[in-house]
């Protein structure tokens, strides 16, 4: 028999993974428009195969990992190939991306302001190595669980991290503040 998911465990799948994802949608995808209905359409995957889970790994990888294929899947459409100019702002809806608890406003615009630039200049990296980079910094993800969701060798992703991470620090000497 199928497990299916109720609401309340789907909130808390949302509200466990939901930043995550988001995170994971934008770096792909650049635009917070494209990765607000990549996320939409990761969380109805999430329900629709949740009974297609089996715990071999952890809720949050196999989520990441709908994330990360709902992602390439869009890139792969003539739409998106064919399109080129997009005017959403990183922040498009207000309080996306904003801390929950401020203590300080000022404090709370400038993490906005340095977390929008970091994600500009990593939306501005190879897709290679923006996905590496995603996974290793962002979401703590050991080298041998980035190999095996990438399909990749670990040594590969070493060298993608460390290229990353040397031209976001070129970026950072030549004027971009990240």
């Amino acid at each position: 028999m199928a497990t299916r998911l109720t609401d309340r465990e789907m909130e808390d799948l949302v509200e466990a993974h939901g930043n995550d994802v988001m995170k994971v949608c934008f770096v792909y995808l650049g635009r917070y428009g494209l990765a607000d209905d990549a996320f939409q359409d990761t969380f109805l995957k999430v329900f629709e195969k949740w009974d297609s889970f089996r715990g071999m790994s952890n809720a949050r990888a196999w989520i990441l990992q709908i994330a990360r294929n709902t992602c390439l899947d869009q890139l792969r459409t003539a739409w998106f190939r064919k399109s080129t100019e997009y005017d959403d702002e990183i922040w498009a809806e207000e309080g996306a991306g904003e801390a929950s608890d401020h203590v300080n406003l000022q404090t709370g615009l400038e993490d906005r302001e340095t977390e929008a630039s970091l994600l500009r200049a990593v939306v501005s990296l190879p897709y290679r190595y923006r996905e590496v980079l995603l996974l290793k910094a962002w979401f703590e993800m050991e080298n041998r669980e980035i190999a095996s969701l990438l399909r990749i060798t670990e040594s590969t992703v070493r060298s993608r991290f460390k290229r990353a991470r040397d031209r976001l620090t070129g970026m950072q000497r030549g004027g971009l503040s990240i």
